[in-house]
């Protein structure tokens, strides 16, 4: 009996916990009293990835990766750091807020901003303790310097800046790159390119190569005067001249067509320049879209010559422009009336593409405050013109007194008929309209009579002259005995065509022209 009652009491007895040396085994907490997990803490070697198109990069160091592109010539060396802080901040414009407004809801975070101080490329919330911290700059708060950083300081706009600095996917590898070299950030470097890049209005000639070997060897052009005759020094000066225009168009086209962009600024100026091929901007010619563009670009550069974007045309309520550009060239009289015309109505076309929606997606992301100013300054533009005519009026009638001063006279017109020119090519029309066969010389004395003879009669351009066709002198037409043709490929086309009118004896001329000079 004593065992049984033994052998039940260890089934129903719960047997106890074996003890591992001194320590005891806690007992097991119920489910319901788990505690929660902790949570990770949070790193800062974070994984990060490169949004240069076609790159799969993932990995912690993201600026040592760039160097790769960098070697590859995707990106250029200086825009590393830039896109080292553009690529972990994405789209995200706005910081963490931890503050609730009366409702409960949660504040918007501050914008993240650029560090406006030269040589640094962070984006950070709170610009302030950037600028005071030690870490950052340590720069005294309040202080004047302190304000002036805080004024200056612009928003970080999301990924969209991206696109100013990374190749675009869609673009040929085999077109021709831009090279850095062609245009610097040095200062020094700015000056020669300026030189080299400046339009037609408003800018210096550059050094001839020519001057500077003759300058280096100690030659003297004057000592060669004598053996070289007038006429051909002419014609070398043109030549050369000719030739230094040529490539400086081509080096300001190569710039206006870049697919690798400096700054901001560099793309609004490509942007523009493809802009005013589109019809929006009226189709125009490559060296009218050069000189807009141009024009555009030494605005900027006298606004803000080391500026990177277009930001400083919104100074001054939207009134840097006038401020800024066209006020001290009036007062100093650097550039003339019509001059500055122009230059407003590339401003004007500027502004244009830079609020149009269809067009400035090409362009860098723009604040909405920005767009905002040049909508409301876009239509007051024409009044600017009209101001600066209306204030170089006197001026312009002293220019137009002047030139009519060195109008031809009728005795000046009797000399030139007189002239052997004049007379040669008299001579050589009415030889070849008894028959004879006009030599090559002969033949540009009668085509250079014809043409001064247009000239003098009717004082037009040269335009209507070059495009005048045969069957222009065809449908002409007879009023008062004087036949007249009308050209309609001429400056200003818009106004209608261009009359040329020929009196009976210079009639007579062009008959045998056509008839006799021309088939041959």
């Amino acid at each position: 009996m004593h065992e049984e009652m033994e052998e039940d009491d260890s089934k129903t007895s719960p047997k106890r916990p074996r003890s591992v040396g001194n320590k005891k085994r806690k007992n097991p907490t119920p489910a319901s009293e788990e505690k929660p997990s902790k949570v990770a803490k949070r790193s800062h070697h974070k994984k990060q990835y490169c949004q240069v198109p076609g790159c799969k990069f993932e990995g912690y160091d993201l600026k040592r990766h760039m160097q790769i592109h960098v070697r590859k010539g995707e990106i250029v060396e200086q825009n590393v750091s830039k896109l080292s802080s553009i690529m972990p901040r994405g789209h995200k414009q706005r910081g963490k807020s931890t503050q609730k407004n009366k409702s409960g809801k949660r504040k918007k975070g501050r914008f993240r901003k650029w560090c406006p101080v030269s040589g640094c490329n962070s984006i950070v919330v709170n610009v302030g303790r950037h600028f005071s911290s030690i870490k950052g700059h340590n720069i005294k708060k309040d202080s004047s310097h302190y304000i002036r950083l805080l004024k200056t300081a612009k928003r970080y706009t999301g990924t969209a800046e991206l696109q100013a600095y990374l190749p675009n996917p869609n673009e040929s590898d085999e077109e021709e790159d831009y090279e850095e070299e062609e245009v610097h950030e040095d200062k020094e470097d700015c000056e020669e390119e300026e030189e080299e890049l400046q339009m037609e209005q408003g800018s210096q000639s550059p050094v001839r190569e020519d001057t500077k070997q003759e300058a280096e060897e100690g030659e003297h052009p004057e000592d060669d005067e004598e053996e070289t005759s007038g006429e051909s020094y002419v014609e070398t000066s043109e030549e050369s001249e000719s030739e230094d225009s040529a490539n400086e168009k081509q080096t300001a086209e190569k710039f206006f067509t870049a697919t690798k962009y400096i700054n901001n600024r560099h793309r609004w100026l490509v942007g523009l320049y493809d802009y005013l091929s589109r019809p929006s901007a009226g189709h125009k010619k490559k060296y009218i879209k050069l000189q807009h563009a141009g024009q555009i670009r030494n605005i900027l550069e006298i606004i803000d010559k080391n500026g990177d974007d277009i930001n400083c045309l919104a100074l001054d309520e939207g009134d840097s422009v006038w401020k800024r550009f066209v006020v001290p060239c009036l007062e100093s009289q650097s550039k003339k009336s019509g001059t500055i015309i122009s230059y407003l109505t590339s401003y004007e076309k500027f502004l244009k593409y830079v609020t149009n929606p269809r067009y400035n997606r090409s362009g860098p992301p723009l604040h909405q405050s920005y767009i905002d100013t040049f909508v409301a300054i876009l239509p007051e533009i024409k009044g600017w013109r009209s101001t600066v005519d209306a204030e170089t009026q006197a001026e312009q009638n002293d220019r137009w007194l002047d030139e009519s001063v060195d109008l031809l006279t009728t005795e000046e017109i009797a000399d030139l008929k007189q002239s052997k020119p004049y007379i040669e090519g008299t001579k050589a029309i009415h030889q070849a309209g008894e028959g004879k066969m006009l030599s090559q010389s002969e033949f540009i004395a009668a085509r250079d009579l014809l043409l001064v003879r247009f000239a003098t009669d009717n004082g037009t351009r040269p335009g209507p002259l070059n495009n005048a066709k045969m069957s222009d002198y065809e449908k002409a037409e007879s009023s008062e005995g004087n036949r007249v043709m009308l050209i309609s490929k001429h400056k200003r086309a818009k106004d209608g065509p261009a009359i040329l009118g020929m009196k009976p004896d210079l009639q007579n001329l062009m008959d045998i022209y056509v008839d006799k000079i021309r088939p041959e």
